[in-house]
Parts: C-alpha cells; sequence; structure tokens
C-alpha cells in the first residue's frame, strides 16, 4: 500500500510497524513513547501528534489506519465507542482501519491469573509479565512486568519494575458491535497474522474494516 496515503495510530510507539507501512501520521498520548518512535525512525519518523485516541484530528483524512499489537485493549470500555468513531471522522470514504487484539477465554484467565510468566529473554535480560484481573464482569486487567538485566554468567545484576499498565480483555462479538454502530463495514476477521481463519481457539483477532 506504498502508494496511498497513509496514517498509523502508534498505540505503543511501535518504530517496527512504522517502518513498514510508512505512515505520514502516528498519534499517541504518551510523550515517552512518541520519542521512541523519533529514535527508532530518525529522518523517516511521520508527523507525531500527542493527543487522545478519542479525539485526535489529522491534517488530512487517512485512507488508512492501523492500531497494532492490543492498543484498543487499553482503552476503558466506556471510550472505546468514541474511539471507532474518531477514528471514522479521520477516515476517507473507501478508506480502512485494521486492528489486532488478542484473544484469551476466562477459564484461561483464571489459571494465569497474578501468576508471573516469561515474556522475553535474551543472554542480556529477562522479562517478566504479570496479568491480574481486577474486575471479573468487565474483564478489567492491571499488567504488570519487571526487567532483569544479567551479567556474563547469568546472574541478576540489576532488577527494574515498569508501571502497572490497564488493560481490558475485549471479546471479538465485542469489536464487531463496535464496528457495526459506529457505521464500519466489517471485511475481514483473521484469528492470525498469516490470514488464517478465526476459529473458537484462536489467540488473534486481526480486524480490518472499510468506511463505506
Amino acid at each position: 500500500m506504498s502508494s496511498v496515503r497513509q496514517t498509523l495510530d502508534l498505540g505503543i510507539g511501535d518504530g517496527r510497524v512504522a517502518a513498514l507501512v510508512r505512515p505520514e501520521y502516528g498519534v499517541d498520548l504518551s510523550s515517552t513513547m512518541l520519542e521512541k518512535c523519533r529514535e527508532r525512525l530518525g529522518p523517516q519518523t511521520p508527523l507525531l501528534l500527542q493527543e487522545n485516541f478519542t479525539d485526535y484530528v489529522l491534517p488530512e483524512l487517512a485512507q488508512f489506519t492501523y492500531s497494532p499489537l492490543n492498543t484498543l485493549n487499553h482503552v476503558p470500555p466506556e471510550q472505546r465507542e468514541a474511539v471507532f468513531r474518531n477514528v471514522f471522522e479521520q477516515t476517507q470514504s473507501g478508506g480502512w482501519f485494521a486492528f489486532d487484539s488478542r484473544v484469551v477465554s476466562e477459564a484461561r484467565l483464571r489459571t494465569a491469573n497474578r501468576i508471573p510468566v516469561l515474556a522475553h529473554r535474551t543472554p542480556q535480560h529477562v522479562i517478566y509479565q504479570t496479568a491480574s484481573v481486577l474486575k471479573w464482569k468487565t474483564m478489567e486487567m492491571q499488567l504488570d512486568a519487571c526487567i532483569d538485566f544479567l551479567d556474563s554468567r547469568g546472574h541478576v545484576r540489576e532488577r527494574q519494575y515498569f508501571a502497572p499498565m490497564p488493560f481490558w480483555n475485549v471479546h471479538p462479538e465485542q469489536f464487531r458491535t463496535l464496528a457495526q454502530v459506529t457505521g464500519w463495514d466489517i471485511l475481514q476477521l483473521w484469528g492470525d497474522f498469516d490470514r488464517g481463519a478465526f476459529t473458537d481457539t484462536s489467540t488473534i483477532q486481526a480486524w480490518v474494516l472499510q468506511k463505506p
């Protein structure tokens, strides 16, 4: 899609995605994440806007917006419809809105609730993450993480804790309803990043919506 005007909704400031998509704009409320984007992209950095997803305004309407890596899971339930409506308003007719989110069953959440898991490991560091369910009715969660920096023998020389992060587990039918009530046409729902079919066992939901 390099020939069309694109915009990337940089929910986590992921410069790897931006480097691939080559967007014209990036939106994030966090100045830290925007700065990380600048560091990763350098001269390829798009115009970055420090604004909220619910009411950001682009210099021109987008033809393609991408919200990556569970970004929408950090949006409180009462703000989700406003986000979908605002992206709709900032999109050209015929334009697309793509986003992804993990899929976790309640049974799996109850098994893994408050249990630290290994999220990432290299010879230099190890990252652990803990997901804690705060409210089962709304699937409100809190993500806590820490990183252990290792010496040459693999021993921990320093530990750093990250700030707690709010997270909501969103069922596919909730996203489907949001798309429908805000005017989007649903083009695709994939179950992985290789365009595989979405099934009851899928752990990823990847959506592509289009503005009529």
